[in-house]
């Protein structure tokens, strides 16, 4: 809507300005070992347990920020967590018979329009024997 400066940077009005979340997830000055797959890193005191990712931490933007965030991340959350709980609650998994790697899983990323891993994950749903 109107010029500014930003850290030294003119931006003439209108010009549209993207943000790189992909950099900003894997910034070293704000993560530590940034491209290693390390859900853990979330849980309660761990180092990243008090980001926010409804918009406010500009570290970590999954749903974006600001007035355009993501309108449906109340509904998205709330989806994921009851699905996954049931899932968990409802099975155990394995990985197939051949698939485990030396090492472990493979996290290697594909680069395209979105980031999404190289291999597919699969896994395979077993009852729970009780």
């Amino acid at each position: 809507m109107a010029s500014c400066d930003i850290n030294g940077y003119t931006i003439p009005s209108g010009t549209r300005v993207i943000i790189n979340s992909w950099a900003l997830a894997r910034d070293p000055s704000g993560w530590e070992s940034t491209e290693e797959f390390m859900p853990e890193r979330f849980l309660e005191g761990a180092s990243a347990a008090a980001i926010d990712y409804k918009g406010n931490d500009f570290l970590y933007l999954p749903f974006g920020a600001g007035r355009r965030i993501c309108p449906g991340i109340n509904f998205a959350i709330v989806t994921i967590e009851i699905m996954l709980a049931n899932l968990m609650y409802h099975f155990d998994w394995k990985l197939p018979h051949g698939s485990a790697q030396e090492g472990g899983i493979s996290m290697a990323e594909s680069f395209g329009i979105t980031v999404h891993r190289k291999e597919k994950l699969l896994l395979v749903p077993l009852l729970p024997q009780d």
